[in-house]
């Protein structure tokens, strides 16, 4: 058997057609069939998970226990063989025959692996966010991870916006990877349960809102990468503080101010941190004193 080059992560609940129509789109258009390999994680209480599809050599079904789709991702990941890796819905179609290829030629343009590429979506973030994107698995190996372990953590902007910012993001626009989704306003996307519990928790508790909290977390993984790929860490208005104390600590060769755990916090976080040393080292004067 030959060994994988792309594996294609995929966690699906109660979707048997999307499964099916899936699987049959990647197999259909891919130019070397033997180096895919499709890993589903399957909701142990789902039954509707079809047990009779074409390449089942080439597909593994991981059940388990209802979980956070973000720790879905992380047990595929685990899984998986291959070197390119990508995160996908059940909800897409590959419609561009030699996608394969091409995304593995895209690939070769990083010098280390390290990078984002992604098709078109045929739909309103073609070309703005990768929806549906692959990453190498020396990205997941420098960060430790492959999706941020979070409750809603947006992992398609989460990943777009680290690889933006070490200028790693390749868009394949003649490669289309559809995406069926309702709000793309497709006729054969249906709004069904999956979609409405989805839609419910991001309302419920806030998609955003989990991401802008997470803010410190993508900037440690900015840093890793940057640090991998031997980038400079571009100075940032918002992180202007650190990087000055970065500076100043060389200059007075303090190593444990020029960490680059003082890169990660902002202006803001830096003066809060820096206000609540004050007050503690004055109350600890007052208390002298008296």
């Amino acid at each position: 058997m030959t060994f994988p080059i792309i594996s294609i992560l995929v966690p699906t609940r109660n979707r048997p057609n999307n499964v099916l129509r899936f699987l049959n789109s990647v197999f259909d258009t891919a130019t070397f069939k033997d180096q895919i390999e499709v890993l589903f994680y399957v909701d142990e209480d789902d039954n509707t998970f079809p047990t009779d599809f074409k390449h089942s050599d080439k597909v593994s079904v991981i059940r388990g226990k209802r979980i956070w789709i973000s720790l879905a991702w992380n047990l595929l990941y685990v899984k998986s063989k291959g070197d390119i890796l990508m995160y996908a819905g059940d909800d897409v179609i590959f419609e561009t025959p030699g996608w394969d290829e091409k995304v593995k030629n895209a690939f070769k343009s990083f010098p280390d692996s390290l990078g984002l590429v992604y098709g078109n979506d045929g739909g309103w973030y073609s070309g703005k966010l990768a929806i549906n994107g692959f990453i190498h698995r020396r990205w997941a190996n420098v960060l430790g991870y492959f999706a941020y372990p979070a409750r809603l953590s947006a992992l398609d902007l989460w990943i777009h916006e680290c690889a933006s910012f070490i200028n790693r993001v390749i868009y394949l626009e003649d490669v289309m990877i559809r995406h069926v989704h309702y709000r793309q306003g497709t006729a054969d996307a249906n709004f069904d349960n999956t979609y409405q519990e989805a839609y419910e928790k991001s309302v419920k508790w806030g998609i955003l809102e989990t991401y802008n909290s997470l803010a410190r977390e993508r900037r440690i993984d900015k840093i890793m990468l940057s640090r991998s790929i031997g980038r400079k860490i571009p100075i940032e208005p918002n992180y202007l503080l650190g990087h000055c104390i970065q500076l100043i600590s060389k200059l007075i060769r303090k190593e444990n101010l020029g960490q680059d755990k003082v890169l990660t916090f902002s202006n803001r976080q830096i003066f809060e941190r820096f206000l609540r040393k004050s007050l503690r080292r004055n109350q600890n004067i007052l208390k002298m004193l008296k």
